[in-house]
């Protein structure tokens, strides 16, 4: 069985793709070298909420470890949210995030994916409306998590305290 909302960590440069082609199983990888690439063959990886963080760190390793220019390189870390029919647990993925991440072996068509443009989940096809230089700082470096406009709090993660506090200073940095 597949929880409702889950996300995918890509970036602003494959958006184009995603908007066209949506996600499909066996696609370049976003992150990681060859490790683990006989567990990634077909597969398109998802986390739950709890796993953003996580998997936005490593994102963010890997796009410092690509490119000398994230935003001209194309390597500004992104979340995607998807509601897939059929995924199965990635033990594998859960392991290392120490929270529930799937994998899932059918396209997830662009219709069916929505964007974080900073204040709102978006249809991917509005990619272009994206800003990915929030993400960064004056010196073309990724922000830390909890100042990224770019990094969601979903509303399952807003405690009764802090998550709130963390969102309304995502807002803040809007202004």
């Amino acid at each position: 069985m597949t929880p409702g909302h889950l996300y995918h960590l890509t970036y602003h440069g494959r958006l184009p793709f995603i908007a066209e082609e949506g996600l499909r199983p066996g696609a370049a990888p976003s992150i990681g070298g060859p490790t683990y690439e006989e567990h990634r063959r077909g597969a398109i990886f998802l986390t739950g909420a709890g796993g953003l963080n996580f998997w936005h760190e490593r994102a963010e390793e890997w796009a410092h470890a690509s490119a000398d220019d994230l935003l001209e390189e194309g390597f500004v870390p992104v979340v995607l949210r998807v509601r897939p029919r059929h995924c199965e647990p990635d033990e594998l993925g859960s392991r290392d995030s120490r929270h529930p991440a799937y994998r899932c072996f059918e396209t997830i068509p662009p219709e069916s994916i929505e964007l974080w443009d900073a204040s709102d989940w978006i249809p991917v096809e509005d990619h272009e409306s994206l800003e990915p230089e929030l993400a960064l700082d004056d010196d073309g470096y990724m922000l830390a998590s909890w100042e990224n406009p770019l990094l969601p709090v979903p509303p399952e993660l807003r405690t009764a305290h802090g998550g709130r506090v963390l969102a309304k200073r995502k807002r803040e940095l809007l202004r």
